[in-house]
């Protein structure tokens, strides 16, 4: 679960809702500077998909020690390395190569640092935490050059670590989105990724118009609009899991939709 809070309100946003927005920017992805992606379609599902394993977690969702839903952070490691390795294995019974972008994806989240300067979390893990992420993350390994070998094909490694950095891309993107409202001052720079003149980082920002302004503009439309799937309510804390989840279920759906723009 991705939260943000709004105008008062609780804004709730699914795991694999997020995924969704990050596959329609893939789908949209492309341009005369930046280049439509490679394996493009098994590209796209790795992009819609890459969060299916939250799925069964998100139908029964839990609540921290406060009384607030438990968000994609602060989820217990034990399940989080779980339900990764569910949502890859899921991705992969649909297509290889996009089984490998995912197992990239959900590797890395641990062994590359999310920010320049970081430390990869797996460096700041202890005890059952570190032996539960080094097993899974020595399991994804393996994963990828099994992957790799019945793909085969030229370039295809090569290929897949850039469909990695669109990857995080299109997440980070969908994240900034779904985790604080698009104004002025909210902004974030994305990881590199190619472009026809070398590599860029482009710079995502909100607008007074609540506009995601993108520079330089990568889709090849502009002004291209966008939705995206979440849930309404106006109590934050709840009393205990079970009235959580049933309000949670009878909350109102919103679409909240925005426009992708040029800076």
């Amino acid at each position: 679960m991705i939260l943000q809070e709004r105008e008062g309100a609780l804004l709730i946003f699914r795991q694999t809702d997020h995924a969704l927005l990050s596959g329609a920017f893939a789908d949209a992805w492309g341009n005369d500077r930046i280049p439509v992606p490679a394996r493009r379609e098994s590209t796209l599902v790795a992009a819609s998909r890459h969060d299916d394993g939250w799925s069964r977690w998100e139908l029964a969702p839990r609540l921290g020690p406060h009384g607030g839903p438990v968000d994609f952070i602060h989820i217990p490691r034990s399940e989080h390395v779980e339900l990764y390795k569910r949502g890859i294995d899921l991705v992969e019974s649909e297509d290889d190569y996009a089984g490998l972008l995912a197992s990239l994806h959900g590797e890395r989240l641990y062994t590359r640092p999310f920010f320049p300067g970081m430390d990869p979390q797996i460096k700041n893990l202890k005890d059952s935490d570190l032996e539960l992420a080094t097993a899974y993350v020595e399991g994804e390994r393996k994963r990828q050059e099994r992957l790799l070998g019945t793909i085969g094909g030229n370039g295809t490694r090569d290929d897949s670590e850039e469909g990695w950095r669109l990857l995080q891309v299109w997440d980070r993107l969908s994240l900034l989105v779904c985790m604080e409202p698009l104004k002025n001052g909210a902004g974030r720079k994305m990881p590199p990724i190619a472009s026809m003149n070398g590599d860029v980082e482009i710079m995502a920002s909100g607008n007074d118009r609540g506009e995601l302004q993108l520079d330089p503009y990568p889709f090849r439309e502009p002004g291209i609009e966008f939705d995206v799937a979440g849930i309404r309510t106006d109590a934050k804390h709840w009393k205990d899991e079970e009235t959580f989840r049933r309000e949670f279920r009878n909350a109102e759906r919103i679409t909240l939709r925005f426009k992708a723009v040029p800076a």
